[in-house]
């Protein structure tokens, strides 16, 4: 009980770091950055804030396990509060660490315990991609579509 107060305590202050974040010259608008990503996913799957951030920071973990260390970089340039969200996960107690297997099956038992089944994983990478597309082109897309399958 205890754990999961912690937990949603960062995942308020995660999001409130986010959002002030958005208001500071340099560091975002209210279109970009990690917070628009976990507002699609809120709004278009019904998730809450918290599961939208457990399973985004999921699947970008994902994407750093498969990707080169070049490439996620390029990844984390070019979407605005990713990296941030990886590090601020891990320090809260959550976890971008993925099992072994690969593909989305590797992020089964993050889902699972987000209270999310593991097959809404898929429901989140379409939404992942069009952000990534929308706000990092064509090429972020592209390699994140090569490794959230």
């Amino acid at each position: 009980m205890k754990t999961k107060r912690l937990k949603i305590s960062f995942v308020l202050a995660l999001l409130l770091l986010l959002n002030g974040c958005s208001m500071i010259p340099g560091m975002g608008n209210n279109s970009s950055g990690a917070s628009a990503l976990i507002g699609m996913l809120t709004s278009q799957l019904g998730v809450s804030n918290e599961q939208a951030l457990g399973g985004t920071a999921a699947l970008f973990g994902l994407a750093k396990q498969s990707l080169s260390a070049g490439d996620f970089s390029s990844v984390t340039k070019s979407l605005p509060g990713i990296g941030s969200l990886l590090g601020m996960a891990s320090m809260g107690g959550g976890s971008s660490d993925v099992s072994a297997g690969g593909g989305l099956a590797s992020v089964a038992g993050q889902f699972s315990s987000l209270g999310l089944s593991p097959d809404m994983a898929g429901k989140f990478v379409p939404v992942v991609l069009d952000y990534a597309k929308s706000a990092g082109g064509d090429n972020t897309m592209n390699l994140l579509q090569g490794v959230l399958k």
